[in-house]
């Protein structure tokens, strides 16, 4: 009797400690999204810091820093700075996403085979 209730016990913490991993997933998930768009929001500030900047003389800026390692150049056409990003940004943001979906699915599939191990385990 005492073993049984041990067992039940320890399914019982087994369930919970899958249902935190869950979580814990959908934590990562969510952070992920977040870091994505931060690149682009950083992407986007680049871009119009770069079509704000002065027409008088040419302008040269990089961004070492920059995730995406984009640089914005603005060059004179008449009088407007035109932007010219070297790097294809949405591409970028597509490769991160394909990224962090994939080791969103490694690790779901890697919870999936623990739980259904401790389900053959508690049979």
């Amino acid at each position: 009797d005492e073993v049984a209730e041990l067992q039940k016990a320890l399914s019982d913490m087994q369930d919970s400690l899958f249902q935190e991993r869950e979580h814990v997933l959908h934590l990562y998930a969510e952070n992920d999204r977040l870091k994505i768009r931060e690149v682009e929001d950083r992407a986007k500030i680049q871009t119009l810091l770069g079509m704000s900047a002065p027409g008088g003389a040419e302008l040269t800026h990089a961004w070492d820093a920059h995730p995406l390692g984009a640089s914005i150049r603005p060059r004179l056409q008449g009088q407007q700075a035109v932007v010219s990003m070297m790097d294809a940004p949405r591409t970028e943001m597509l490769l991160l996403t394909i990224d962090a979906l994939k080791a969103q699915l490694e690790e779901q599939i890697r919870l999936n085979r623990e739980q259904l191990a401790a389900t053959a385990e508690d049979r």
